[in-house]
């Protein structure tokens, strides 16, 4: 999906931050193939159907900052603990709660609308 919408995609995708950490993020997408546009996403699922912690908006958060990334999505499947709602609305993490694929990439088309 993020190929149809014109992004190069890398996944797993690496990106060496400013600390000269090596970072790893399920999916770095870049906008037209232009390495200076870049979007992160990660995957946090709980198995057993109780909300993601909110350790792993802090991860992205900690990731995405060093790594100067434009834009970050988490997707929380099914979804985040209510702490981890707030801490991605504070940095600025888009965040997707989902409980199928489908649902899932409906509503990153709908996030890449919002830039």
């Amino acid at each position: 999906m993020l190929e149809d919408e014109g992004f190069k995609v890398e996944t797993p995708g690496f990106m060496e931050g400013r600390s000269g950490v090596r970072h790893m993020f399920d999916i770095i997408a870049y906008n037209n193939g232009r390495k200076t546009e870049k979007l992160a996403i990660n995957i946090f699922t709980s198995p057993d159907g109780k909300p993601v912690p909110d350790h792993a908006i802090i991860d992205m958060f900690a990731k995405t900052y060093d790594s100067n990334i434009e834009k970050a999505i988490l997707i929380a499947i099914p979804k985040i603990s209510e702490n981890g709602r707030k801490l991605a609305n504070h940095y600025k993490i888009s965040l997707i709660e989902a409980k199928t694929p489908e649902e899932t990439i409906e509503k990153i088309k709908e996030t890449l609308k919002q830039k």
